[in-house]
C-alpha cells in the first residue's frame, strides 16, 4: 500500500487531469484572440498606410484649408497657408507648406514662413492634434524682443505662458525635432535698456527625446563681437510655464570675439574685457524654493587685453595675456575654484607660469566656513604678494603679506583645515 504522507508530498498525484486541459484551453483561447487582435490592427495600420500614400498625400492640396484649421487650432492662433503637397519618406507623410503666415490674437498677419518641410508622427491619430517628427523651417525672418515687464514676443506674437499665445510654446516644445536654416533674428531687450542685436546666418535645432530637450545654435553675430557664436545646451525639466527651473548644460564657444562687447546683453559675475578665443560650460541644477541653485563654470580662455575688477572696492586688474582653464561651482554648502595650466602676465610686467590650483570651502548653514582645502602644483609667493591688491582678501590678511613680504616657490602644496 503507498504511503499517505508521501501522496500528500507528490505535486503529481494531487494534479486533477480535468483542470489541467481547462487551463491549456483558455491559454489557447486567449493567444488565439491576441493573434486575431494583432492581425487586424496589422491590416488596419497597412491599409491606413496605404490610404495617406496613394489617396490623401497626392490631393493634399485639396485639404489645405482643413489643415490650417487644425495648425491654428494647436498653436491658438490664425493660420494661413498659400500652398501645400506632400510626400513620403521614411514610413511618414511629410508635407510641403509655403507662404505660411500666422497672424496675432486680432488676425493681423505678424510671422511669414516661406517654406516649412514637417514630418508627420503616426502619434498625431492618437492625439487627434497635428505632431511633426520633424518641422524644418526655412529663412525666417525673426523679430524678438524683451519688453521692459519682461514678456516676450516673436514677429509681435507673444509666446510666454501667461499671455493669449501660451499655447504655441507648449505645443513647439512637444514636437520631436524642429531646425531652422538660414534664419535671421534681431533682438530687442527694452529690460535691459540695450541696443538692438542682429544675428544671421542661424542654424538651430531642438531635439526632444525622453524628455530631455537637445538644442544646438550657430549664428553670426556683428564682426565687431564675434568671428561666430556657437551655443548647444541639454535642458531636463523644461516646461513652457516654468522655464526658469530647468536644469542641465550649457555650451557656449567664441572662437575670436570681444567680451565686453557683450555686456550689454549678458550679465557677467564681475566686470569683464579683452579679446580673444573662449570656450565655456556651465552646468546648474533645478530651480528649488527652499534652496539656492546649484551652478558650476568651466572655461577655456585665451585672452588679451583683459581688464577686470574682482570687488567693487579693489583696483582695477589689467593682464595684458591670460591662459589656461578655469572653474568655478556654488552648492548649498560652499563653493569651488580650480585653475589647470593658467598662465597670466600683467601690464606691469608681473607674470605667472602655468599653475593648477584648487580651494575647496565648505560652510555651515549660518556662513561659517566649517573647513576647507588647498591644492596647488606651485605657488609664487612674491607674484601673490604682488597680486594680493586685486584679490578679495581681507585687509588684515592683505596687511599681513604685505608685511611679511614673501619670496620664494613652493612646489606639491597640500593644506587642509577645520
Amino acid at each position: 500500500m503507498n504511503d499517505p504522507q508521501q501522496s500528500f508530498l507528490d505535486p503529481t498525484d494531487a494534479a486533477d487531469p480535468a483542470a489541467e486541459a481547462r487551463s491549456v484551453s483558455r491559454a489557447r483561447q486567449v493567444l488565439r484572440v491576441a493573434g486575431v487582435m494583432a492581425l487586424v490592427a496589422w491590416f488596419v495600420l497597412g491599409a491606413t498606410v496605404l490610404l495617406v500614400r496613394d489617396v490623401v498625400l497626392p490631393r493634399v492640396h485639396d485639404y489645405r484649408g482643413e489643415i490650417a484649421v487644425l495648425v491654428s487650432e494647436a498653436l491658438g492662433l490664425p493660420v494661413s497657408i498659400g500652398a501645400i503637397d506632400g510626400d513620403w519618406t521614411r514610413l511618414r507623410p511629410r508635407l510641403h507648406l509655403n507662404d505660411v503666415v500666422v497672424a496675432d490674437a486680432e488676425g493681423r498677419p505678424a510671422l511669414s514662413l516661406p517654406r516649412i518641410d514637417a514630418t508627420l508622427s503616426w502619434a498625431s491619430l492618437l492625439q487627434l492634434s497635428p505632431h511633426f517628427r520633424r518641422l524644418e523651417i526655412h529663412s525666417p525672418r525673426l523679430a524678438v524682443r524683451r519688453e521692459a515687464d519682461g514678456r516676450f514676443f516673436v514677429a509681435g506674437l507673444r509666446v510666454d505662458n501667461d499671455g493669449d499665445q501660451g499655447g504655441m510654446l507648449d505645443w513647439l516644445l512637444g514636437q520631436g525635432e524642429i531646425v531652422i536654416r538660414d534664419a535671421s533674428v534681431s533682438w530687442t531687450d527694452a529690460l535691459r535698456g540695450a541696443p538692438e542685436l542682429h544675428l544671421d546666418q542661424v542654424e538651430f535645432r531642438l531635439d526632444r527625446r525622453f524628455g530631455v530637450h537637445r538644442f544646438a545654435l550657430r549664428a553670426q553675430p556683428p564682426a565687431a563681437l564675434a568671428s561666430m557664436l556657437d551655443v548647444r545646451g541639454e535642458l531636463r525639466r523644461l516646461s513652457a510655464d516654468a522655464p526658469q527651473r530647468a536644469a542641465g548644460r550649457l555650451y557656449v564657444s567664441l572662437d575670436r570675439g570681444s567680451l565686453g562687447g557683450w555686456r550689454p546683453w549678458i550679465d557677467y559675475p564681475l566686470p569683464l574685457q579683452g579679446d580673444g578665443a573662449l570656450r565655456a560650460w556651465v552646468d546648474f541644477g533645478e530651480q528649488r524654493d527652499d534652496q539656492s541653485r546649484a551652478v558650476s563654470i568651466t572655461a577655456d580662455v585665451a585672452l588679451n587685453e583683459v581688464n577686470t575688477r574682482l570687488g567693487e572696492t579693489l583696483p582695477e586688474l589689467h593682464l595684458t595675456r591670460l591662459a589656461g582653464r578655469l572653474s568655478a561651482s556654488r552648492r548649498g554648502d560652499g563653493f569651488d575654484v580650480t585653475t589647470q595650466r593658467l598662465a597670466l602676465e600683467t601690464g606691469d610686467g608681473l607674470r605667472v607660469v602655468p599653475t593648477d590650483f584648487a580651494l575647496q570651502v565648505r560652510h555651515a548653514p549660518d556662513g561659517k566656513m566649517t573647513q576647507g582645502s588647498l591644492r596647488a602644483n606651485r605657488l609664487d609667493f612674491a607674484a601673490l604678494a604682488s597680486l594680493a591688491a586685486y584679490l578679495p582678501l581681507d585687509d588684515a590678511v592683505r596687511a599681513r603679506l604685505a608685511a611679511f613680504d614673501p619670496r620664494g616657490e613652493l612646489t606639491a602644496l597640500r593644506l587642509d583645515w577645520r
